[in-house]
Parts: structure tokens; sequence; C-alpha cells
């Protein structure tokens, strides 16, 4: 019909990554020159109790009686009975397998522009905290990657079984990271909803631009990839979650790459009916990923509010 005014193209929302995730509370380590996504070995910081002495000893006539060992934590206490895993033991060095985090897009195959390949960087770069998240908790790809849905775990639950209320949950947490070696730094994970509750309840506060503890300022992280599952990988209880205290996260992040046409797209009859088109293609968009830590792995279950 003559008159009629083409339409306009616009900018659409643009994807964005989670802002209180993994892969932005944690520290990247400098990667060496060698091919880490291919797979690498890291050794933690050593993860002993820390110990006490007298220097003025010389001025006791007689040598000190030795003290009776310290009985461990009573497991009904919070953080009963963590001490260290054995990643912290004298330097042992663990094997790490990364695997990668992907990303479908959709276009049109009757051409790429560089604003697709930029479009489908975006829609990585949004998605694969995610992904890490999801990998770190549950080692799905890579069981033998430690992570924390894990049977090595210290299980922190006053009664094995019977969710604790979140509040409990919390201190029961930063009390095992007390309680593991020189009771440093560590980081909490918990699913979103968790995190939201302690948030409400004026628990957390925000500290360089991720949630930490109001005692001890551990790190907090509400990945949207965690699951909430239990250190066997079961499904808690409804209206329950599973959380997990560990030392400081690593996390190391390859170069992402868009797979160009010329490289082969995929082209399917789902892909061309949703798309709308009969020429829609498939491109993925993929990168590396190793998410890692020392000393310290706790769990609890408890109450998601």
């Amino acid at each position: 019909m003559a008159g009629l005014v083409p339409p306009t193209n616009l900018d659409g929302p643009v994807a964005s990554p989670p802002v209180h995730s993994l892969v932005r509370c944690a520290p990247s380590p400098a990667a060496s020159a060698g091919r880490w996504e291919l797979g690498f070995r890291y050794r933690a910081d050593f993860c002993p109790d820390i110990a006490t002495y007298d220097p003025h000893c010389y001025d006791a006539p007689d040598p000190p009686p030795v003290p009776a060992p310290t009985p461990p934590p009573t497991p009904g206490q919070p953080g009963g009975g963590v001490t260290k895993t054995a990643a912290g033991d004298v330097g042992e060095w663990l094997d790490y397998l990364p695997v990668l985090a992907e990303t479908v897009y959709q276009c049109d195959s009757t051409g790429w522009t560089d604003a697709d390949e930029g479009a489908a960087l975006r829609q990585l770069e949004a998605g694969t905290p995610k992904a890490v998240g999801y990998e770190f908790w549950t080692g799905e790809k890579r069981p033998s990657n430690r992570h924390l849905a894990s049977t090595d775990a210290d299980d922190v639950t006053p009664v094995a079984g019977t969710p604790t209320s979140a509040a409990f949950a919390l201190a029961a947490l930063i009390q095992a990271l007390a309680n593991c070696g020189g009771g440093g730094r560590g980081m909490i994970h918990v699913p979103p909803f968790l995190a939201t509750t302690w948030a409400c309840a004026n628990c957390l506060i925000e500290e360089g631009g991720c949630l930490v503890t109001r005692v001890g300022h551990h790190i907090v992280v509400p990945d949207p990839g965690y699951p909430g599952t239990g250190p066997d990988g079961g499904i808690p209880p409804d209206g329950a979650t599973w959380a997990y205290a560990t030392g400081i996260v690593q996390v190391l992040l390859g170069a992402p790459q868009v797979l160009r046409p010329d490289a082969g797209g995929l082209v399917t009859a789902t892909v061309g009916a949703s798309h709308g088109v009969v020429n829609a293609m498939e491109r993925r968009a993929e990168r590396a990923f190793a998410a890692w830590w020392g000393c310290c792995h706790a769990a609890v279950l408890t109450e998601a509010c």
C-alpha cells in the first residue's frame, strides 16, 4: 500500500550477566603460557591448624606437663567436627580438567554479520556464570574435579537429614570456616532464594560488588547455577536446600569464540520454524572454564526461608 513507512529497526535488550555470581566474586589467577584449557594441576596453600608456644619456657624450673588432646567439637554444635580436607595436606597436587560453557544463537543463514557475532558473544557472556556455577556445584561433566555436592563435604547439619533454620545454617557454615585450619576467610555457596532470605534478615552486606557475611566477611555466592542438591547429589526435601562453605575459590575463563558460518552451521526444521524462516541456522558460542579451591568443605541442610 502506498504511503506506508518501513518499520524502524531498534536494538533490543542486551543480555547481561548476573552480578553476584561465582565468576564475578571469585579471583582469577594469572594463567601461564600453557594451554590450561586442556587440563592442569594445582596445589593449594597448606591448611594446617594453628599452634602456639611459650618462648619463655627456659624460666620454668621443670618442663610443663603435656596437655591432654583437645576433643573435637561436639557434632551438635554449629560447625562441629570440621577441620580440613585432603586437598590441604602437605602440598598435594590435584588434577583438573576444564569443561566448556556453550550457548546456541539462532540467525538467518542468508548472511552473517558482525552484529550477529556480537549478539552470540553477549549471549555467552551473560550465560557463562550460570554454567560455571552449575558445574562447580554438581560436577556433572567432570565428577573427578572437586565440586560442592560431593560426599567429601563435612555435613554440619545438627540432626542428619533434618533441615535446620536458615539463621542456624549460616552460623554453622561460618563456624565451620573458623574451625578449618587457621580459620581464614572463605566462601559460602547458596541458591539465590536462601541468600535473599539472609539479606532480608540483615545478615549480609555488600562489599566490593559481592555479598559478604557480617561476621567474618565471608563471601556469599548466590550463583544462578546453584541447584541446592546435597553431598550425594540428592534432591532436598520441599522447602529446604543445601548450602556449602569452602575456602576462597579461583576461576579461570577461556577466550570466548563463535563458530563462524564456514565452520558448518546446523540447519533444522525446528530452528527454522522458531526463527520464522526456512534458512534459520544455529551458531555455537563457547569458552573453557575452571573453578577450584583448596582448604575447607562443609555442607548444611537448611530451610530455605
